[in-house]
């Protein structure tokens, strides 16, 4: 009963195979990378371009899905951007896209600052080390709160608060201008990105308190530095 319910829902409601290129394109996906984001074969995906093929409504979702996570969907017989409020960054490299739009958000404003929950310099591989210190470079403050104990502190001390082993982990979530960041633990390497004022201002609150109560480190045994 509710198969045909569902597939006529997601035809009439959200997907029209006639705007699904449009959206590919809008999306600035090739149709291997859409269909590798879908999770489904290329030449699936051709059949549904063209309006040849009846796919199965799990395998229009998949395809929705990815062009969502790309800031395209396809509703009410049209093809329109999804809000630039919240957005999705994916792959292996995600975190230093993410520094990127640091740096690109913060550019020339004053007493701009990167704020990191739960980092831990010793886990950074060059290539951050190397975002970091070009951020750094740019004028751009950071702070962030480690793990109690922690003395790889790759900045001057004063940069870092200790947080309570019970409560630590190494998680990242980063606050920035108006954005905040959090590392998700999924199949994929991915990073919510969310742009709002007042949570960022929220979140930037949360951080100033436990700036405020938290120790800061007295020494730092790292091998390299910022």
């Amino acid at each position: 009963f509710y198969g045909p319910f569902i597939f006529t829902w997601l035809y009439r409601g959200m997907f029209d195979p006639g705007l699904l290129k449009a959206a590919r394109v809008l999306a600035d996906l090739s149709q291997k990378a859409l269909a590798e984001e879908a999770g489904i074969g290329s030449a699936t995906l051709v059949e549904m371009e063209a309006g040849r093929s009846r796919p199965q409504p799990e395998t229009v979702l998949a395809v929705m899905s990815a062009l969502e996570r790309h800031g395209v969907q396809i509703r009410d017989g049209a093809v329109r951007r999804l809000s630039d409020r919240i957005r999705f960054i994916e792959g292996d490299d995600c975190y230093l896209k993410l520094l990127e739009d640091v740096g690109t958000s913060l550019a020339g404003k004053p007493k701009a600052e990167l704020l990191i929950f739960f980092g831990d310099d010793a886990k950074s591989p060059p290539d951050v080390v190397k975002a970091y210190r070009k951020l750094r470079l740019a004028g751009i403050r950071m702070r962030q709160l480690v793990e109690q104990g922690n003395d790889f502190l790759m900045g001057e001390t004063h940069e870092y608060r200790y947080a309570p082993k019970d409560y630590f982990l190494n998680r990242v979530c980063t606050v920035y201008g108006d954005k905040i960041a959090m590392v998700t633990k999924t199949d994929v390497k991915r990073i919510i990105v969310i742009n709002d004022a007042e949570l960022a201002e929220m979140q930037r609150n949360l951080f100033m308190w436990l700036w405020s109560i938290s120790p800061q480190p007295s020494e730092t045994h790292a091998t390299e530095r910022f």
